[in-house]
């Protein structure tokens, strides 16, 4: 693996973007952007789907009332990093081995790894929901309020069962993405999103259920996105190629895996929990509408994976190169987009989440000012993509490491806490720490 990234994705050259472009191949240029682009629609709308689950929550409660929509956020702002974070980083492992084993001979290996990944993270999902069931004092600390606090606790006790799902999901996913089989997934989880906010409605406005029916969509919504997986891949015969049956083999040699999902899984986690804790409505609010941008770059970064991580299991480095080049060309160009449509949108964004007027003014201010933060963001999620890919995610974490907490945080919370910039402050470290990233 590392000898093919020697030949064409670690060069020194690599990370600067005006030789990227210099040193493009146009005669393959026309035919890679048009791979690219077309497995990056569906992944970016599967990523959109799979954040909307709890997003949807936030959206319905935060109609509820001033305290719901608090609660709830709070809520997923724990979700997400104490256990979301950590599920998405041990399955980095897929994004890399995945794809490499399908560009290589012996395909029955994928289902071997398929395994491990789904045992590995059953083995996690306990000391995750552990983790969720004690949050409720790690609460007291981050708001004052009680109330708060208690709806948050609701809803995160109701929400339990979707961390199996959700780890089940994005395995599945990217065991039929790493062959190349992109749109249904779109599909599939499109399909998903609206069962999931009919629940939501079902449970919150016909059951009166609040915020616990939220919740409880959720993990409905979940439960079905998984089946849909497994009877795709049942009545389409994807497994019959890579799918050895359950196997001994799957319960030896976890350390290649775990060495990929190890760090992979502090980088997430390292990106995730940089996060500050005051004005809370405008911070959640602002936060779950940058991450829903965020997944756009991030789809991309997927698909990138998904060609690069191919062609280095095929050994064809020159192309896997290529590939990563055209990977920045079409991430800017996204990216400028995604800032244009966030400053045209702030003062509408907002509105979806909370009808408070106070609240509704300083998100749209706060999210003028960080469309531009996005544009770092976007480049810095490309760059993991790509490092996922070779399997450097132990350099992913070390670049996070250093960008985010020795660098983004201790300016952003400088310039937060002792100038009158405040959150705008936070916002100004972590955009210098994403760019020192690139």
């Amino acid at each position: 693996m590392n000898k093919f990234c020697s030949n064409g994705i670690r060069d020194n050259k690599f990370f600067t973007m005006s030789i990227l472009v210099r040193q493009l191949d146009f005669k393959n240029f026309k035919n890679e952007i048009k791979e690219l682009v077309l497995t990056s629609i569906p992944l970016v709308i599967g990523c959109l789907s799979q954040v909307f689950f709890p997003i949807i929550s936030t959206i319905f409660c935060g109609h509820l009332g001033q305290t719901e929509l608090d609660g709830v956020s709070l809520a997923n702002s724990l979700i997400y990093v104490l256990v979301l974070s950590s599920s998405e980083g041990l399955t980095t492992a897929c994004d890399t081995l995945f794809p490499q084993l399908n560009g290589g001979k012996n395909k029955k290996k994928i289902g071997v790894l398929m395994q491990k990944a789904i045992l590995i993270s059953i083995m996690t999902m306990f000391g995750n929901a552990a983790l969720l069931i004690s949050s409720k004092k790690l609460m007291y600390f981050i708001v004052d309020e009680i109330e708060v606090a208690e709806v948050a606790d609701q809803y995160i006790l109701a929400f339990l069962p979707t961390i199996i799902f959700y780890n089940l999901s994005a395995i599945l996913s990217k065991y039929i993405q790493s062959q190349n089989i992109v749109y249904p997934i779109m599909y599939i989880n499109f399909i998903a999103i609206l069962i999931n906010a009919a629940l939501h409605a079902l449970f919150i406005y016909g059951f009166s259920m609040g915020v616990r029916g939220a919740a409880l969509a959720v993990d409905f919504a979940s439960f079905l996105l998984v089946m849909f997986l497994i009877v795709y891949i049942y009545v389409k015969k994807i497994y019959l190629h890579s799918w050895p049956g359950w196997c001994v083999e799957c319960l030896l040699d976890w350390k290649i895996y775990l060495r990929l999902a190890i760090p992979g899984l502090f980088s997430i986690l390292i990106e995730w929990t940089s996060l500050p804790k005051i004005e809370f409505s405008m911070m959640a609010i602002s936060q779950q509408i940058l991450f829903i941008f965020f997944q756009i770059p991030f789809g991309i970064s997927i698909a990138a994976n998904i060609r690069i991580g191919n062609f280095l299991g095929s050994n064809r480095p020159d192309l896997a190169k290529n590939s990563a080049k055209i990977t920045y060309v079409v991430t800017a160009s996204a990216i400028a987009v995604l800032s244009v449509l966030i400053l045209s949108l702030s003062n509408i964004l907002p509105y979806a989440f909370s009808s408070d007027p106070q609240v509704v003014d300083k998100t749209s201010n706060l999210l003028k000012f960080i469309a531009f933060v996005h544009i770092l963001d976007g480049f810095q999620g490309t760059n993991s993509g790509i490092l996922r890919a070779c399997g450097y995610q132990l350099y992913t974490t070390i670049f996070l490491l250093i960008g985010f907490y020795f660098v983004g945080s201790p300016i952003g919370l400088t310039l937060m806490l002792t100038t009158s910039l405040k959150v705008y402050g936070f916002f100004i470290g972590i955009s210098l720490g994403c760019g020192q990233l690139e």
